[in-house]
């Protein structure tokens, strides 16, 4: 079993996961993933299937966090934002493009202001799961984030 909850930021304990998980090999398969070992941060997190990426762009989740999905309908995130995962998978299909490129952990982070409201502040990470060296089969990742209110700063 694999502690990951002393990690303290939880991006890094879902890539150090994901480092024990691969082991040698360029990325795990989906396969390896063991969800109880997770559970404390699933809500969070995301997983997608790409099924012939190159040539359709089709994009499928396997699971949106409810965390996400209730952000997004409660308004806490107001509209999509370039390179942050959405409620349509196909509105990060460029940095899923670059992964299939290059398949490695993608970490991001950043802020945008909500008019009237505050800052949404985000931490992204993007792990790349296959049963081939050669081939993405899917993509698992986990959004941070908090909305910063015009007085908290």
């Amino acid at each position: 079993m694999i502690y990951l909850e002393k990690e303290r930021r939880l991006n890094e304990a879902l890539r150090n996961y994901w480092e024990a998980l691969r082991g040698s090999r360029p990325f795990p398969s989906e396969d390896d993933l063991d969800f109880d070992q997770i559970q404390f941060l699933w809500d969070e997190c995301f997983l997608l299937q790409s099924r012939d990426i190159r040539a359709t762009k089709d994009y499928n989740f396997t699971y949106l966090g409810k965390t996400i999905q209730m952000a997004y309908q409660s308004g806490q995130i107001p509209f999509c934002i370039k390179g942050v995962i959405a409620t349509d998978a196909n509105h990060l299909a460029e940095e899923f493009l670059r992964m299939l490129s290059h398949p490695q952990s993608v970490m991001s982070e950043g802020e945008h202001p909500i008019p009237g409201r505050g800052t949404f502040r985000y931490r992204q990470i993007l792990l790349p799961l296959g049963h081939t060296p050669e081939r993405v089969d899917a993509v698992m990742g986990r959004l941070g984030f908090r909305v910063y209110l015009d007085e908290e700063g």
